[in-house]
């Protein structure tokens, strides 16, 4: 059982070495192929939840949004004190405009690496993000339709 341990640790190795360098070269889908691969025979442990973590960042890129969301939640669940995992999940959110649930695990990140100032200035950047969201929220006005159709004559 450990010479097995071994082979299937270092062929792990091998396959986030590959997704790393795949993704150096921003080959996205080559690298989520990789670390797929690696998921394959170790999707339960730390080293685990990094990899979940390094495939979520190519969904990001290939903006595969929910499947970012997706990793992401796997890798809190397998570490749950992994910042970049908050991080990276709060980065998905910001795509599709969740800011609010983007504000929520920008803190999170912050709480567990508080001296970080990337993370801290992405979560001030969501919170604002946030604020213009409520306010353009707040001031949609349903305008009547006759009043909509002499706006559209006017203009013309």
């Amino acid at each position: 059982p450990h010479l097995k341990e071994n082979y299937v640790g270092k062929l792990c190795a091998n396959y986030k070495e590959e997704g790393n360098a795949m993704f150096k070269q921003e080959k996205y889908k080559e690298a989520e192929a990789k670390y797929t691969q690696y998921i394959e025979h170790d999707s339960n442990s730390e080293q685990a939840a990094k990899v979940y973590c390094n495939r979520a960042f190519t969904h990001i890129k290939q903006e595969h949004y929910q499947l970012a969301l997706n990793d992401c939640a796997t890798a809190i669940g397998l570490y749950p004190m992994y910042a970049k995992a908050y991080f990276r999940r709060a980065c998905a959110y910001c795509a599709v405009g969740q800011w609010k649930l983007a504000v929520k695990n920008f803190l999170k990140a912050s709480e567990i690496l508080p001296s970080d100032q990337d993370i801290k200035q992405k979560y001030q950047w969501a919170i604002k993000e946030e604020r213009y969201q409520k306010f353009g929220d707040s001031i949609d006005i349903v305008l009547p339709a006759d009043l909509i159709k002499e706006e559209l004559i006017s203009i013309e």
